[in-house]
């Protein structure tokens, strides 16, 4: 049912709901009652008013469908914006999940570099502290050595005077040699005699002077030596074995022991890493006719020096030598074939004695 509205010279269609249709037949009813049919109405007119009344009913039949559609439209439009936004929402949860576990990793890595961080910060301090145990050690040892050495210095200076006294001694007994050599000019044996005397003065107190001399240096020596604090070294030395020396090259094949690793097998060469006394020991065996010589050379710089060499020409014996002396620091021991091509060498050892 529709009920027509008439605005201007336009007609309208608004949807009627079941209330007002159920006004309106009982107004047209109460009208039928209240007005008597005074007349039949025209039917051609009726039919007019009947067709137009169809028209209208079906335009607003077409404007409800066109709603409708619309309206359908506008809900499937609705539903899938709805889904979009669903679809969406779950993306966006998904990414926060996402991200929420890369947070909690990034702040598990955070706290493991921050343990890093203080532990190593924990290790730089403690070594901090042991340079500084070490530096104020150091400063204490520097101390004491230069007291020593005002000592050593002091005594020095006394030994040096003692020595000038002798020495004016000796050239007073000189000048009264002379003298008395000018005095006895007239006597040629005498003078020959006196002269022999004084020679032989002259002799005894060089020899005087050099024991000085000698002893002096012996006091300096041991005063450098109480100078320097008395720490006990470690073992320095090697002993090697399976050796081969050939003119320009020496090769050990085992190393029985290299304290303090100043020993090079490829070259047979021992590198001195403090001054000392050095004990060394060579053993060689023939390997082949005739007579077999190696020598152990000890070279300071430029300054190359023999202490000895071993020689052997019988094949069923070993032959050994032992050498004792002097390195300082940086010094090099080294063994060379002095006269046969290959020397096999059964043992080669070398130890710090003393400092």
């Amino acid at each position: 049912m529709c009920k027509l509205l008439v605005k201007s010279t336009q007609l309208y269609a608004t949807p009627v709901t079941e209330a007002e249709t159920k006004t309106l037949e009982n107004k047209h009813l109460k009208t039928e009652a209240a007005e008597p049919i005074l007349k039949t109405p025209n039917s051609v007119e009726f039919n007019s008013e009947i067709t137009s009344r169809l028209e209208q009913i079906e335009l607003t039949l077409t404007s409800l469908q066109d709603t409708k559609q619309k309206t359908e439209d506008d809900i499937s439009e609705l539903k899938q914006w709805r889904d979009n936004f669903v679809t969406e929402q779950n993306d966006m949860v998904v990414k926060v999940d996402q991200l929420s576990k890369k947070q909690k990793q990034n702040f598990k890595n955070m706290r493991k570099q921050l343990k890093d961080y203080d532990d190593n910060q924990k290790k730089s301090n403690l070594e901090i502290e042991y340079l500084l145990e070490k530096e104020s050690f150091l400063s204490k040892t520097l101390e004491n050595l230069s007291i020593d050495i005002k000592e050593n210095e002091s005594n020095f200076n006394k030994l040096n005077k003692e020595m000038q006294l002798q020495t004016d001694k000796t050239s007073v007994l000189i000048q009264e040699i002379k003298s008395q050599t000018n005095s006895m000019s007239d006597l040629q044996e005498e003078q020959k005699k006196r002269a022999m005397q004084t020679a032989n003065q002259i002799m005894t107190i060089t020899s005087a002077l050099d024991v000085i001399e000698h002893k002096l240096l012996e006091i300096s020596l041991n005063n450098q030596i109480k100078s320097q604090p008395q720490v006990k070294p470690s073992p320095i030395g090697f002993v090697a074995s399976l050796g081969r020396i050939q003119f320009g090259q020496t090769h050990f094949q085992h190393i029985e022991r290299n304290e303090g690793n100043h020993f090079y097998p490829n070259t047979g060469e021992f590198i001195a890493p403090v001054d000392g006394l050095y004990k060394a020991s060579l053993t060689i065996k023939q390997t082949g006719d005739g007579t077999v010589r190696a020598g152990v050379g000890h070279r300071s710089g430029r300054v190359v020096s023999w202490l000895g060499d071993v020689c052997t020409q019988d094949k069923s014996v070993e032959t050994s030598r032992t050498f004792e002396f002097h390195m300082k620091t940086g010094d090099v021991l080294f063994i060379q074939n002095l006269k046969w091509p290959t020397i096999k060498c059964t043992h080669f050892s070398c130890f710090l004695v003393d400092i």
